[in-house]
């Protein structure tokens, strides 16, 4: 009896527009099946992959010459409960081969960028086989194993923006069905004055039983809801937006309970798809496509001038902070252009457009500066507005006093009319100065600070607050002169932006901007970063992004909870630069006792008026609904949620600092860094990280991940190295494969199919199965040969790869960074194997177990040795 193994990929990529990879997590899934007459099925071909993007994709190869019946989308349900800004959306698929052979479903999905898939399952033959996360390293067993037989895989990308995709696929036979269900949680973000809550769907056909049902639970009064026009998720249409759908059913249960039902017909999607999809010159065949959009609702909560509330539940509570009727803060806005060559044509076209409504929104009391930067930066000064930024540059000294070139201008009619003069001036030229760019926004901003701003009039003069800066920094590049170095350009923005430190919020225009740095420039100055997106709709994203942060009402916010009565290593983020009018902060955290309620937080923050506190706080504890569902605590994973997220946040702000020169993380040798208890924590609630994968292994296959050979990969990488994958992807799909290391290279011509999953042809029968223990005792090895360690400075190529604490080794095609253990603890991290000789050691870290073999190459150390330890830290097979 033969044995046929399937390798299903299942893959959440964050991508831009042109395929450029964000962040993202994976999920393994491996299916072994046991048959006699499994007939190999051919690899998948051009012409049959769907240029399409959709929620829930189908194609198939056949067994046969004939082509077989389309499979059939039977229903698609969306469930979701929304308690207390928390979602729980539930998708549920059932599909149907009509065929008379066997052919391979795709279910892909489009979810959330922020949100966290939480369960996964799928229905065969009446068996239900669910998926179970492990940690990343560990889920990559199971997959090295499918690679090292041949089997591949290929990716996928977005059809939405700010979002990622699940995909898995599976073999159904002649006349069955298949049934996926896929649950993820995410926690709504109020912007505009309003939660948006989105569900996306692209059947990719038209589906007769097709439903979206959402539910909104709240603790106070609902208000402004409202469902919006289905829209494409992948330009703004303002006008859309302020149309309310007319096939959303809204009930109101409840002044705290909303329940909407989404139910299009099959007419009803044909109209849907024109709307969207270019109107009646759509063909027949392209309208059978089905609806391809975002279905979403809009709503507020009432809110007390106070605008915080705390709810508490089983030992968990959640502070929501929303003050309202505020009058907004003074600000000197420094706008830090890049008007580099790459910026030339419609790029800069659709840059002056967005300023010039962005510069007629500043307020009266505001002030502004506008900085443009190419080879060089130029501060432009109002009153002189003749020259322009490329012709003549202002060529920085940074010892000279940048005020007493140009000073910060009043929002006067006048100014604002100048400003956008200078802007229609703007031309595109020359490199990237990032590094100047950044340093002269910052002297800009600090010197209207230190020498004051012009005060209107001397009855202001007295109570006159000087405005809080921001700077907003656009660029569509990464560093190609001056100072090209990330390290010294964090450095610099670390040492230089010191108390008060001035927020940078980035901007990453397009494909080709390093959004890695941006981010990280924002993350060290409490800012945030953005990407925004090449298409027609980009002047708005840019007005969009604006308004999100044109409205500052408080400054320094702090909350602050009795140290008696909260434990205080739990609580998520307390400290916030600004609160932005129209958005919430929300902190959560555990009670050290469940069964007493606090008495009291309170809000500490700079508003237009001085300093406030806010000491008002309402409490409810056990809301009625929580009481109703004891089998699913929203604020105990809520919490969770919340406190993945800010570890996240703290370890990437740690591989900021380790930019910088001679950094060290101040932390104990023993004591977890923040990816380990984030890791810990997703593990144990079951939530798809960026540290975590999901594995499902149907019955008859290795169950148990410990009997899997104990085999690290060569590198960490989300996809490995296979000649097979690179056989049999079609040209047209992107470039040649990259002969470097075992990472994905993402080519900057992207893929053409919305997705796509390979099997090689003539798969070889999996090894033998055994009840052998393989985490046998190394340290009983007979005859074993010592080994001489070495220290790191007898490597010789160690300085080529290293800045401070980070390592970058080169045919690592995703330039990912690897920390490098000064202070960790020497203790193994797992097995591991030597890929060049096949012998096993223990994963440690490398200043530990530093070998002779590779103290003269970079390459038999980083394709032979190296094994990953959890936090990034590169780590090297050593042997015992």
């Amino acid at each position: 009896m033969g044995w046929t193994w399937t390798v299903l990929l299942l893959s959440i990529l964050a991508y831009s527009a042109h395929s450029r990879v964000l962040e993202g997590s994976s999920l393994s899934v491996i299916v072994k099946r046991q048959a006699d007459d499994v007939p190999k099925e051919p690899p998948v071909t051009a012409e049959e992959i769907p240029l399409d993007g959709s929620l829930v994709d189908i194609f198939s190869t056949s067994t046969k010459e004939k082509k077989p019946l389309k499979t059939v989308i039977q229903s698609l349900h969306v469930v979701s409960n929304v308690t207390f800004r928390y979602a729980k959306t539930l998708i549920e698929s059932k599909i149907l081969n009509p065929a008379d052979v066997a052919q391979e479903v795709f279910f892909n999905v489009i979810i959330p960028e922020s949100a966290f898939i939480s369960g996964f399952a799928m229905e065969i033959d009446g068996k239900v086989y669910e998926a179970y996360v492990k940690e990343k390293q560990e889920a990559q067993k199971v997959y090295d194993t499918a690679v090292k037989q041949g089997i591949t895989a290929g990716q996928v990308k977005q059809s939405a923006r700010d979002s990622n995709r699940f995909s898995v696929s599976v073999n159904v036979e002649p006349n069955k069905k298949v049934r996926f269900n896929l649950t993820y949680e995410e926690l709504l973000e109020r912007k505009f004055g309003h939660y948006r809550h989105v569900v996306n769907i692209n059947p990719g056909q038209l589906v007769d039983d097709l439903s979206v049902k959402i539910s909104v639970h709240e603790n106070r009064n609902i208000t402004k809801f409202r469902i919006p026009q289905f829209q494409s998720g992948n330009e703004i249409y303002p006008v859309l937006d302020e149309i309310d759908s007319e096939l959303g059913v809204t009930e109101r249960l409840s002044p705290t309970e909303v329940a909407v039902t989404f139910k299009p017909t099959v007419e009803d999607q044909k109209k849907l798809r024109k709307n969207l999809k270019g109107g009646d010159s759509l063909g027949p065949e392209e309208i059978l496509e089905g609806m391809s959009g975002q279905f979403a609702i809009e709503y507020d909560v009432e809110r007390d001038a106070n605008g915080g509330e705390i709810l508490v539940n089983d030992g968990y509570f959640v502070h929501f902070f929303a003050p309202s009727e505020l009058p907004s803060l003074k600000k000197h806005i420094i706008f830090v252009l890049d008007v580099s060559g790459s910026m030339d044509g419609r790029k800069i076209e659709q840059l002056k457009q967005a300023m010039d409504g962005i510069l007629g929104e500043l307020k009266p009391h505001d002030f502004f500066n506008i900085i443009e930067f190419a080879f060089s930066v130029t501060v432009r000064d109002l009153d002189s507005p003749e020259l322009t930024a490329v012709d003549n540059p202002w060529l920085v000294n940074l010892k000279s006093n940048v005020t007493k070139k140009v000073k910060p201008f009043p929002a006067t009619p006048e100014y604002i009319q100048k400003g956008k003069d200078v802007i229609k001036k703007m031309a595109a030229a020359g490199g990237t100065n990032i590094y100047d760019a950044l340093n002269v926004a910052i002297e800009v901003a600090k010197s209207g600070m230190e020498q004051g701003i012009v005060k209107r009039s001397a009855d202001e003069d007295k109570q006159f607050k000087a405005p809080e800066p921001m700077i907003i920094f656009l660029s569509d590049g990464e560093p190609t002169v001056g100072e090209t170095s990330d390290s010294k350009i964090l450095k610099n923005i670390d040492e230089k932006n010191n108390e008060p430190r001035i927020p940078i919020f980035s901007l990453a225009f397009g494909a080709d901007a390093d959004f890695t740095l941006l981010k990280r420039v924002s993350l060290l100055t409490n800012g945030f970063a953005r990407q925004i997106y090449e298409a027609a709709d980009t002047s708005l994203q840019l007005r969009n992004f604006y308004k999100q942060i044109s409205s500052p009402e408080l400054s320094k916010v702090k909350f602050v909870y009795p140290p008696e009565q909260v434990q205080d290593e739990t609580i998520t983020k307390v400290n916030f630069a600004n609160f932005f009018g129209g958005s919430e902060l929300v902190v959560s955290g555990k009670l050290k006792d469940e069964n007493v309620t606090p008495d009291m937080g309170f809000v500490e923050a700079n508003s237009a008026e001085g300093i406030r506190n806010y000491s008002m706080i309402h409490i409810d504890c056990a809301p009625p609904i929580l009481k109703a569902e004891r089998n699913y605590r929203p604020l105990e994973r809520l919490w969770v949620y919340m406190t993945i997220k800010d570890l996240l946040n703290q370890a990437e702000l740690i591989k900021a600092r380790s930019y910088l020169l001679n950094y060290k993380e101040e932390s104990k040798p023993l004591e977890l860094g923040p990816e380990d208890k984030a890791l810990r924590l997703a593990l144990e609630y079951s939530f798809v990280t960026p540290l975590t994968s999901l594995v499902v292994v149907k019955p008859g296959s290795l169950t148990d991940t410990n009997v899997e050979p104990a085999v690290a990969s060569p590198a960490p990488a989300l996809f490995m190295k296979s000649q097979a994958f690179a056989s049999v992807l079609p040209l047209r799909f992107g470039a040649a494969p990259s002969a470097q290391g075992p990472h994905l290279s993402t080519p900057r011509i992207s893929f053409a199919p919305p997705n796509l999953l390979f099997k090689s042809p003539g798969l070889p029968p999996p090894p033998a199965l055994t009840t052998e223990a393989v985490n046998r005792d190394f340290n009983t090895t007979e005859e074993s040969e010592q080994q001489e360690f070495l220290n790191l400075e007898s490597i010789t190529w160690l300085d080529s790869v290293r800045t401070g604490d980070v390592l970058r080794f080169p045919g690592d095609a995703t330039s990912t960074d690897y920390l490098l253990a000064t202070n960790q603890a020497d203790e193994p991290h797992g097995n591991c194997t030597v890929t060049s000789t096949g012998s096993t050691g223990l994963c440690r870290h490398l200043n530990y177990c530093v070998l002779s073999d590779i103290v003269d190459s970079v390459d038999t150390y980083y394709q032979n040795y190296f094994c990953m330890i959890p936090g990034n830290f590169a780590g090297i097979c050593c042997p015992v």
